[in-house]
């Protein structure tokens, strides 16, 4: 039986090997920027709580939906906007 060669994300095919890249790089930025998020969201909410579960929901939407990561920025980039 064959491996795997794409996995299928919110209906689009994407490689595996180019996946498991986006997934490293976001988990890097994750780490490396984690405050820096947080600094950015407190900013726009004031209240530190709600800062850190933006924070939280923008991590979860960026794993969920990397596959539209194209590459024309960087990632903490688009992981901002």
């Amino acid at each position: 039986m064959a491996a795997a060669t794409a996995l299928q994300l919110n209906q689009e095919p994407i490689a595996v090997e180019s996946y498991q890249t986006k997934i490293q790089e976001l988990t890097d930025i994750i780490t490396r920027c984690s405050p820096r998020f947080r600094r950015i969201a407190l900013g726009h909410l004031s209240n530190v709580p709600d800062a850190e579960d933006a924070v939280q929901d923008a991590f979860l939407a960026a794993l969920t939906h990397i596959n539209q990561f194209r590459g024309q920025a960087k990632m903490s980039t688009w992981l901002t906007t």
